[in-house]
């Protein structure tokens, strides 16, 4: 694998996140509801980030791309739920506190990203194991991107708890199947 296959895998992804994003930028409401305005963006970067990654040649600027990369990833599961609570009306259900402080450790762990050549609270160490065909980084990664993984999978299995929980309310006949 090469890093054009790669690009060749990741430029459909990213060409439908551009769809997504532009006809919520201008003004087309879609079914997914309100608030997933935020999850299209944070989507966007770390998709728009991964191809670009495999387009520079610069090694410092790979390990800068990386850490701006997880910035956007930090930020997609949080978004994500705030889409899902949207999409299913439980954005008027949820305290102003409580989604200002979903944010706290994406946010932490998008700043540590960005930052992350200047010290190693996020990434430890970031070495290349090859160059050709494919660029191939060996990172090693400190205690916050643990605590940061974590949270991001208590987030998505609330977000699942949060798309099943509606099916356990209806009648057996229709959760059984045909």
């Amino acid at each position: 694998m090469t890093n054009w296959l790669c690009l060749l895998i990741y430029a459909p992804f990213l060409l439908i996140t551009t769809i997504l994003l532009f006809s919520k930028l201008t003004g087309n409401q879609s079914s997914f509801g309100k608030n997933n305005t935020f999850f299209y963006v944070a989507l966007f970067g770390a998709q728009a980030l991964e191809v670009l990654y495999y387009m520079v040649p610069s090694h410092k600027g790979v390990e800068h791309i990386f850490g701006v990369s997880i910035a956007f990833i930090a930020l997609i599961p949080v978004s994500f739920s705030f889409a899902i609570s949207g999409f299913y009306r439980l954005d008027r259900l949820t305290p102003a506190w409580l989604s200002k402080a979903l944010f706290i450790i994406p946010v932490i762990t998008a700043v540590l990203a960005i930052t992350s050549p200047l010290h190693s609270l996020l990434i430890t160490d970031f070495t290349f194991i090859t160059d050709v065909p494919l660029l191939q980084p060996k990172v090693h990664y400190a205690p916050w991107f643990m605590v940061f993984i974590i949270y991001s999978q208590i987030v998505m299995i609330a977000v699942a708890l949060t798309v099943l929980s509606p099916f356990s309310k209806l009648p057996s006949s229709y959760r059984r199947g045909s």
